[in-house]
């Protein structure tokens, strides 16, 4: 039998893998970028950041999980020592647990912080894209030219 943390990391890396295979899914029964327009090209960049921020939290909230319960068996294990042990280890899980707690916090502030940079860029691409004049392109085909002229 595998431990809990085993478990845990068997789930996910099994989540890992569905999210990969729904994402793959998804891409394959959508038209390729170079088939839209400029706005759904960027739209559909951005509806790719958001679902990869989602499940780039659910890791790190995941992973939070899995060290502050390693602190808690750590604490009820704590019970059988004597007294004298039990206080000092016992302090130095509460030491850990908000050592954890802080480095939780800033994974993801840093993580928010990149996804809120990204996210305002695409999103400056898409203001640009819309401001852009859309030219009207005629292509005809002329006999005396060995290709389509793009007229504008």
């Amino acid at each position: 039998m595998t431990n809990p943390c085993q478990r845990q990391l068997i789930c996910l890396t099994l989540l890992s893998l569905a999210v990969l295979a729904c994402g793959n899914r998804i891409a394959a029964h959508e038209p390729a970028w170079s088939d839209l327009g400029a706005d759904d090209a960027i739209l559909q960049q951005r509806k790719l950041l958001a679902a990869e921020h989602s499940h780039q939290v659910r890791l790190i909230r995941l992973d939070h999980s899995r060290r502050i319960q390693q602190l808690n068996q750590a604490h009820r294990d704590a019970a059988h020592l004597p007294p004298h042990r039990k206080h000092h280890q016992r302090d130095r899980i509460a030491q850990l647990r908000k050592a954890e707690n802080q480095r939780f916090q800033q994974a993801l502030s840093a993580h928010q912080y990149r996804y809120k940079q990204q996210l305002a860029e695409i999103n400056h691409q898409l203001k640009l894209a819309r401001l852009a004049p859309s030219p009207a392109v005629v292509w005809r085909e002329d006999s005396h030219l060995p290709g389509p002229v793009c007229f504008q």
